[in-house]
């Protein structure tokens, strides 16, 4: 194995979203880690400073590197308590939860009906029972690396909990928000609440034992929010006293909603309270329940959403602005929504090479077709230099891309059908006299057509001049490694980037890997990226 493919498999992680499912990332890592161990703390501390946009890969980065082998610790674990330190209370939550370990049924619960959806299915019992029992056997199997936290990591969790102490009205809305998440790190690590207020509200206990602890903080709980909470869920107050409490209390709007439901004096004081984020998620609801339809609180809106613009927390999932910006029917809304999109987008990163998009549509991917649906719009946001656009099958069809606005509309249309000809991009380069830096293929790789990658490559380089990066962005159930080898066999840089899911934190890792000049260039700037302390 060369230097090249260990690093490769530290990479091809990059697009991995695991979502809580963090057992499959660690995994596929960790023969990456084995063989670079040194590449590995580096592209930890490389991926901290780009400000990594899939949350659940930092969870498993930092489990990695608190518990490593014993030869690895003077370099791994001064990074993980660096990551470790900077990480919210819930995020924090989960990776020691996954460090600790346990059953699978006590990190995901069997799901109720999850394989039978309709009558003609539940007639199979026989299949029913056999997954059944597959479920049983994945149920009691173990989840998580089952070690124990290390003391220093104890001690960074300590200290992350006193400072939140030290400001009850952030500690409140915190635990507001992440109760079972704070619960956990409490009494999971055996930490003491530094007050007899926050012990009240975390552990109230029962009979005799809770009225002494609410004796000895009764004055700070009765003006607590939590005390409004429990007055609003007892239903003691009608809804103009209840939207009032929640503005005096900052009691957030996934606490307000649960308790009140969606009416409109309650989202009108909740509007107050939420984030800009917040409120470009909640679009839909606010605009089917009339509320833009009042001149004040259409202005706050538009004067909320014009701030999601520089918001660092929108930022970070910008996709989510494109499925609000569809869901409501309100134009001027619709614009505004747009023009934060596109805003987001360019923070992402800048690209400054000529690119090739090139989506395979043959009857196998649909899902690669879903994916360039959402990153071709977000690489014409943020390019500038020529950028082209094609789907193939066993033909070539070239996609203009004028506008984001129309390169949303043009992907749009497209379907999966007809085989693979992956070579049918490049020839259409060469014969347009396309001076391509860098090509992107969203292909599973099973090249059954001719033209094929291997003749095209070479044909196109000599014209050119130069040789082209390769970028694959490897979708399908099924992949092959087709290009993989070519490209191996001819001696082309390339980077193979796994999709396992397509969703917006996919799309805008993409685009990090684009803004780099090459594969050699970005281990570079990896290896030159100072280690965490």
């Amino acid at each position: 194995m060369t230097e090249q493919d260990r690093y490769a498999q530290v990479l091809r992680t990059f697009l991995y979203t695991p979502h809580r499912e963090f057992q499959g990332l660690h995994d596929t890592l960790m023969p990456g880690v084995e063989s670079a161990p040194l590449f590995f703390a580096h592209y930890v501390s490389w991926t901290k400073v780009q400000g990594s946009r899939i949350r659940d890969q930092e969870v498993v980065h930092t489990a990695i590197c608190l518990v490593p082998d014993q030869n690895l610790r003077p370099v791994y674990r001064p990074i993980g308590l660096a990551l470790l330190r900077d990480m919210p209370l819930r995020q924090m939550a989960k990776t020691v939860r996954f460090i600790k370990g346990g059953r699978y049924r006590d990190f995901f619960p069997k799901p109720r009906n999850q394989h039978w959806e309709t009558p003609e299915l539940l007639a199979f019992k026989s299949e029913q029972r056999r997954i059944d029992a597959a479920w049983d056997a994945k149920q009691n199997g173990l989840y998580g690396l089952g070690r124990n936290l290390p003391q220093s990591g104890i001690s960074t969790v300590i200290r992350k909990l006193r400072e939140l102490e030290a400001n009850r009205n952030q500690w409140n809305r915190v635990v507001m928000t992440n109760r079972s998440s704070v619960t956990y790190l409490y009494a999971t690590l055996r930490i003491r609440p530094g007050d007899a207020y926050y012990d009240y509200v975390l552990f109230p206990s029962v009979g005799r034992k809770s009225q002494l602890k609410y004796k000895a903080c009764a004055a700070d709980y009765d003006a607590s929010p939590f005390a409004a909470i429990a007055t609003i869920g007892r239903k003691e107050v009608d809804a103009e006293s209840a939207a009032l409490l929640m503005v005096q209390h900052n009691i957030p709007w996934q606490v307000a909603t649960s308790l009140m439901g969606k009416s409109a004096p309650v989202m009108v004081a909740l509007i107050h309270q939420m984030t800009p984020q917040q409120l470009i998620i909640n679009m839909a609801s606010i605009e089917q329940d009339g509320l833009l339809d009042n001149p004040d609180t259409r202005a706050l809106i538009e004067e909320k959403i014009s701030k999601a613009k520089t918001d660092k927390r929108v930022a970070q999932a910008f996709q989510r602005t494109k499925g609000a910006q569809a869901a409501i029917k309100d134009e001027g809304i619709k614009e505004l929504l747009g023009e934060v999109r596109e805003e987001q987008t360019q923070a992402v990163a800048k690209i400054s090479r000529a690119t090739l998009l090139a989506v395979d549509k043959s009857g196998s991917q649909t899902e690669g077709i879903e994916i360039s649906r959402e990153l071709a719009p977000a690489i014409h946001a943020i390019i500038d230099a020529p950028f082209w656009a094609v789907a193939f099958d066993t033909g070539v069809m070239e996609i203009p891309l004028e506008s984001m606005k129309q390169a949303e509309q043009q992907f749009a249309i497209l379907y999966a059908s007809g085989g693979t000809s992956i070579g049918g991009p490049l020839r259409v380069a060469r014969t347009k006299g396309w001076a391509v830096e860098q090509i992107v293929l969203i292909t599973d790789q099973d090249e059954n057509a001719s033209p094929t990658f291997a003749r095209e490559y070479p044909a196109l380089a000599k014209q050119l001049g130069y040789e082209p990066n390769v970028l694959i962005v490897q979708v399908g159930r099924f992949p092959r490694t087709t290009i993989q080898d070519t490209c191996e066999q001819l001696g082309i840089e390339y980077q193979v980037l796994e999709a396992n899911r397509v969703d917006q934190y996919s799309v805008a890792q993409v685009l990090t890997m684009l803004a780099r000049p090459g594969i050699f260039d970005l281990v570079q700037e990896i290896m030159d990226t100072p280690l965490l302390v």
